[in-house]
């Protein structure tokens, strides 16, 4: 929210303040889980490629916001740095080819993310993700979104083509920055008339019904 706020704002109110906000809660993710990284790299590539935001890199405010985020994680590091970097080697080791077919272990991986979401929900974040894509940065929000939630997907998608599979829940940091995109569309669907908008109240019954069923399978 901080990030959203000071990037695509072309003049925000009290620019320290948000930037500090973004700054700490940065650092707690970093700490909390390596994924908070691509917050990072997400803004990095914002703000490089988005014309009206490349002002901040002449201003102060982010840099001192990533050091003091870099600061929060500090205590991560040192401890690394203390023990030969021993989660670093461990992360980093899911990522080494295995003699698993490279397309089949690409397959169990998107299978394993649909399945985590569901495919009524995976589908339309993959396709939310397309046409932000499309748009570019001309669009500040939508394209904020897509480089601060694309980057878990992206990595950890291609990572199985070196044939480890991983986990459904590695992207799914990513794809929650990615929601507010398919919200988003609901939304503008539900104002374009009344067929588009019983079409969309039928598609929200449906996924519900079918979750609850799940729901009751498992129990």
């Amino acid at each position: 929210l901080a990030l959203t706020r000071v990037l695509v704002d072309p003049d925000p109110p009290r620019p320290w303040r948000w930037w500090l906000v973004a700054s700490i809660a940065t650092g707690i993710a970093l700490l909390s889980k390596y994924h908070g990284a691509f917050l990072l790299v997400g803004a990095v590539v914002f703000v490089a490629t988005r014309r009206e935001a490349r002002r901040w890199l002449r201003r102060p405010e982010p840099y001192v916001a990533t050091v003091i985020a870099l600061a929060i994680f500090a205590p991560d590091l040192v401890w690394n740095a203390q023990h030969g970097f021993a989660s670093f080697r461990f992360r980093g080791a899911r990522a080494i080819p295995t003699h698993v077919h490279h397309l089949t272990a690409l397959l169990q991986n998107l299978a394993g993310q649909a399945g985590y979401l569901f495919p009524w929900i995976w589908v339309p974040l993959i396709y939310q993700m397309y046409r932000a894509l499309r748009g570019g940065p001309r669009d500040g929000a939508r394209w904020l979104l897509l480089c601060l939630g694309a980057g878990p997907v992206v990595v950890f998608t291609l990572v199985s083509l070196g044939g480890n599979p991983g986990l459904p829940h590695w992207p799914a940091p990513g794809y929650l920055l990615l929601l507010p995109l398919v919200g988003d569309a609901a939304a503008r669907r539900e104002t374009r008339g009344p067929h588009q908008r019983q079409q969309l109240h039928r598609w929200l019954a449906a996924a519900a019904v079918a979750f609850l069923a799940l729901v009751a399978i498992a129990a």
